[in-house]
């Protein structure tokens, strides 16, 4: 993070910034919650359009990820395994080149069981050792506010991976970010490539930006959401050349900022290495062309049954279960005891605090503990550093 006003003895809150970032979940144009800090964003790298046959395509990722994985190889290492494909390819690749973790780390994320067993299949026939972490909700705010201090606060996500990140050991961490949107077509679908194929970005903007208010703010003049929408235009018009447009949008915003400070914030509390295959430039370059390859979703899990055949019987996870009430309701109690400790005369945290009550009490919204609690311990670390530097 870059501070252009090194000198300043006050932060100010960035509306424009935080408008877009509640509403798309991006910082976009190198914006922060400051106004006094930005961040320096080197111009998107924008690649020619190419045709290649799709067996071709498959066997020249297969490839290039060897090459990746051979060239970042580490003596001692461990990796994260999920029910995904960008997890799998990696360890398998590394299985393949007799290169064996010191252990894999599986999140038993709530709501999703069935992921841990499928992580469990993958690593007892590969034979490596697996660990299981289970997150603790009581926890969740600790973990929540941890998180937003590692990740310089550019994200709302990765809270389930904090406990992680804050007991990690110095091995040499093998990270699957990128995997997804450049192989395996995120947030691709043929109604917004389409949008950008006809140029009516102006709509795409429109249709990406939810017609909703900010989350736990009382004066939503603070942030128009046309303000939103010409700030997601202004993006998307630097993508509608490239072959993948909408993978290159997300992949150089949400990829870049968002899950990059999970990788490279959250994983290296100590300062240790974090590897990332996907983003070898070479791999980066050849995935980043054509959108057409990726429309079905099934490129990237083609690849890995045509290179890990004796693999290609064990599924993916696709289905999420219900999160356990208790979970939730633990949850809200840490956020209740954080709450309480704020100026409950303040309108907005009086609200927070009545809406984290109901979340607890009532079954029917025992769901908005979800949204509410990277919402509200977002909000509580802010408004602590502006009233710390008005000091």
């Amino acid at each position: 993070m870059i501070d252009a006003a090194q000198d300043a003895e006050t932060l100010t809150l960035d509306f424009d910034a935080l408008n877009t970032f509640f509403r798309v979940g991006m910082y976009l144009e190198g914006g922060t919650p400051f106004t006094e800090i930005r961040r320096v964003l080197p111009a998107p790298i924008i690649v020619e359009p190419r045709t290649i046959d799709r067996m071709a395509a498959l066997d020249g990722y297969l490839d290039l990820f060897r090459a990746a994985v051979r060239k970042n190889f580490t003596p001692q290492f461990a990796v994260a395994i999920s029910g995904g494909a960008d997890s799998r390819h990696i360890l398998l690749e590394l299985i393949s080149q007799e290169k064996r973790p010191a252990y894999t780390l599986t999140v038993a994320i709530p709501g999703r069981a069935s992921e841990v067993e499928i992580a469990r299949l993958i690593c007892t026939r590969a034979e490596v050792p697996q660990r299981i972490v289970w997150p603790d909700p009581k926890m969740s705010v600790d973990n929540e506010m941890w998180k937003n201090l590692a990740c310089d606060f550019m994200c709302l996500e990765h809270g389930w991976f904090a406990e992680v990140g804050r007991n990690r050991d110095e091995l040499p961490w093998w990270d699957g970010i990128g995997g997804d949107v450049l192989s395996a077509g995120l947030f691709l679908n043929p109604e917004n490539l389409k949008s950008f194929e006809e140029n009516r970005l102006d709509e795409l903007a429109e249709s990406i930006v939810p017609n909703r208010g900010i989350p736990l703010i009382r004066d939503q003049s603070l942030f128009p959401r046309e303000d939103a929408v010409n700030a997601l235009y202004r993006e998307l018009v630097k993508h509608r050349d490239a072959p993948n447009p909408v993978g290159s949008f997300y992949f150089w915003n949400r990829t870049r900022i968002s899950i990059g400070s999970c990788a490279f914030g959250l994983l290296r509390s100590r300062g240790q290495q974090v590897i990332a295959p996907y983003l070898d430039v070479d791999l980066v370059r050849f995935l980043s062309s054509p959108a057409t390859m990726l429309i079905d979703h099934e490129f990237h899990r083609d690849a890995i049954r045509r290179g890990y055949p004796e693999f290609s019987d064990i599924g993916y996870f696709e289905n999420r279960e219900a999160i356990p009430r208790i979970h939730r309701q633990k949850q809200s109690l840490a956020l209740l005891k954080l709450l309480m400790k704020q100026e409950l005369t303040n309108v907005e945290i009086l609200g927070t605090s009545l809406r984290t009550l109901r979340a607890m009490i009532f079954r029917s919204r025992a769901c908005d503990i979800d949204w509410l609690l990277p919402h509200a311990t977002y909000w509580a670390q802010v408004r602590k550093l502006i009233e710390m530097s008005h000091l």
